[in-house]
């Protein structure tokens, strides 16, 4: 074989995983790909016994990476630090909806530069915070390469290796709640 012939082939081989490479050193961790807007202060659901004190609302949230991210849920905090919590936050932004009756998906997937609406409970005092500015989303979220390579060699990988690859932890990052009446 030539020696352009064995170039030829050498490039055409750097580039076809090339592509894979950048495509995962693009989307691996995007820097803070969700946005979180309150769609409405209206109820969502019937605020029944198994809500308490909590008021159930609409909360797009929004991807503004080249990726897919998988949601793992948001605790929603006061940024001034009045309202005061112990067992549970004042709010939260859920990765399946109170609705569904399938409640065995604990992540929500995020397409690439789109949005989805998800159900978030927050404390009455927590609502009227909103259009101030003073509440904040603290979220856990992983980009979908990630995840997936990780349960791929979980999964499939030789047993070796799973044994040696560490659980990834997920991401969190903390930003404000936009929206409000």
């Amino acid at each position: 074989m030539s020696c352009r012939t064995k170039l030829t082939i050498l490039s055409i081989f750097v580039v076809l995983c090339g592509i894979p490479a950048g495509y995962l050193a693009i989307t691996w961790h995007p820097a803070s790909p969700l946005t979180f807007h309150l769609e409405s202060t209206e109820p969502t659901v019937g605020n029944d016994n198994k809500l308490g004190s909590y008021r159930a609302r609409r909360v797009r949230i929004g991807n503004t990476s080249p990726g897919s991210i998988e949601f793992h849920g948001a605790t929603l905090l006061s940024q001034g630090g009045a309202i005061v919590f112990r067992d549970a936050p004042p709010g939260m932004v859920l990765a399946q909806s109170l609705t569904q009756s399938d409640r065995g998906a604990s992540v929500l997937v995020i397409p690439a530069n789109g949005h989805v609406v998800a159900d978030a409970l927050l404390l009455p005092e927590l609502i009227s915070e909103v259009p101030k500015g003073q509440v904040w989303t603290l979220y856990r979220w992983q980009s979908s390469p990630r995840s997936s390579i990780q349960q791929w060699l979980l999964n499939y990988g030789p047993r070796w290796l799973t044994d040696r690859v560490p659980k990834l932890k997920e991401w969190e990052e903390v930003i404000p709640l936009e929206g409000g009446p």
